[in-house]
Formats: C-alpha cells, sequence, structure tokens
C-alpha cells in the first residue's frame, strides 16, 4: 500500500493555441502595414500624386502600438 499520494506540480502558461492565434495576427498586421508604407512611399508612374505625410504619420503610429 502506497503511504502517499502522487506530487503533480501545476505549471502556469501563456503559450496558448488561442495566443499564439493572436500573435500571429499580429504579426501579419504589422507586416500589411508595413508593405502599405513601402507602396505608398514607392514613386507610382501611374499616379503622380504625392503622399500625404500624415497619412504616414498615422500608419506608422499604428504599427508602433
Amino acid at each position: 500500500m502506497p503511504t502517499s499520494g502522487l506530487n503533480i506540480k501545476k505549471e502556469l502558461t501563456y503559450d496558448t493555441h488561442e495566443n499564439r492565434f493572436i500573435k500571429y495576427m499580429m504579426q501579419r498586421l504589422i507586416e500589411k502595414l508595413d508593405n502599405l508604407i513601402e507602396t505608398l512611399n514607392k514613386p507610382n508612374s501611374r499616379y503622380e500624386n504625392t503622399v500625404d505625410p500624415e497619412l504616414i504619420d498615422r500608419l506608422s503610429q499604428m504599427k508602433q502600438k
């Protein structure tokens, strides 16, 4: 007969499927913002309009947040 039970040590982890998905979505969002900023900053022969600097600043702020 055993005299004591098994001692199970519980660990708190934040590495869950939901958190992995959120991390993936945040990385994709940053990549999309980078691509948009690069596309806006490229000289475009099709349109000769200048890019609004406020738009670039706002996109950069979104990326930082």
